[in-house]
């Protein structure tokens, strides 16, 4: 039997529990340590009522899973495609569902575009070993573009006409007009952090009621806190932000991509440009990518592995030409 005082609870729910006689877990809960007593509720009645809810959860372990269980679930996990071959394979096959994604780079360097472009490919039929969702697009910044989204939509299309030709496939798994797939984006304009939360809570509600979403775009995470000057809550702020995000992700596999900015950064008396939003950020985003504008040209475009625990670094080049993102 295990003392009620080995438990993490605070001083005073363990003096309230000993004194009515709850000297064990035992004692406290039932069905397996699932539930709490009626008894042990009554002892506390007079508590705030996240003590019971903390008290419910306190014993609720996580279940060990085998490394095999996790790798088969990691393979059947789904892509979105950029139309960029070489791009898709520094991603591992695209912008993977169940998970967040930060792309970072300077104003210029290809975020957006990318990410115009993703909301496209998320569309593009399961025929095609894609996703054949819908997307969601917070703008923070003013940088969406519905004529060149339109754009991106034409060629795209066009690309995907050709695609089921060649293979001779079901035509009919494509809209009637490359324009049905600006219907299967939401584009959501934000002005302030308090709108991002809100929004952030509204889209948990579009997505729970709308299986289709399988992409959900923040350009950019780190704009509404430009103007913060308290770092710690912004810190606070945007943790708060991605682990609700994390949470979406996973519950609901659906890819999110959030779009950050550089900064500078004072290094033994030395400038660095790196990401934004701080290093506790940077530590609970699974995958980072970095991507520039290659000197001398406006068409041609890197991206680089910045962190992740499972791609090797590395970079490519690709083009932002009229079609969309494509292949040097």
């Amino acid at each position: 039997m295990r003392p009620i005082q080995t438990l993490p609870l605070p001083g005073n729910v363990i003096s309230k529990l000993l004194g009515g006689g709850f000297l064990f877990c035992e004692d406290v809960f039932e069905d397996g340590g699932k539930k709490i007593r009626s008894e042990a509720k009554e002892r506390l009645h007079n508590l705030p009522t996240e003590v019971l809810t903390n008290l419910e959860s306190i014993l609720d372990c996580p279940k060990p899973r085998t490394a095999m269980h996790l790798y088969n679930e990691e393979i059947k996990l789904e892509q979105i495609v950029t139309f960029s071959q070489s791009v898709d394979k520094l991603l591992d096959e695209g912008i993977t569902l169940g998970e967040i994604t930060d792309l970072s780079g300077a104003s210029g360097s290809g975020k957006t575009q990318l990410c115009l472009q993703l909301c496209i490919s998320v569309q593009v039929p399961r025929i095609l070993g894609c996703v054949q969702g819908e997307a969601i697009y917070v703008d923070t910044n003013s940088g969406f573009s519905a004529p060149r989204l339109e754009e991106i939509a034409k060629a795209s299309y066009s690309k995907c006409v050709n695609a089921i030709r060649v293979q001779k496939l079901d035509m009919e798994q494509l809209p009637v007009d490359h324009r049905a797939w600006l219907e299967g984006i939401r584009h959501i304009e934000v002005q302030s952090w308090e709108q991002l939360l809100a929004t952030i809570y509204m889209i948990n509600g579009i997505v729970k009621s709308n299986s289709k979403v399988k992409l959900i775009v923040i350009d950019s995470l780190n704009f509404p806190f430009i103007n913060m000057e308290n770092t710690l809550s912004r810190t606070e702020l945007v943790c708060r932000i991605v682990k609700q995000l994390q949470t979406l992700a996973e519950n609901f596999n659906v890819a999110v991509v959030l779009v950050n900015q550089l900064t500078t950064r004072i290094v033994k008396q030395e400038a660095i440009l790196q990401p934004a939003l701080g290093d506790y950020y940077g530590h609970i985003i699974p995958k980072r990518f970095i991507l520039a504008c290659e000197a001398n040209t406006q068409q041609t475009h890197s991206i680089a592995v910045y962190k992740s625990s499972s791609l090797p670094t590395s970079s490519v080049e690709f083009m932002i030409t009229g079609n969309g993102i494509e292949d040097v």
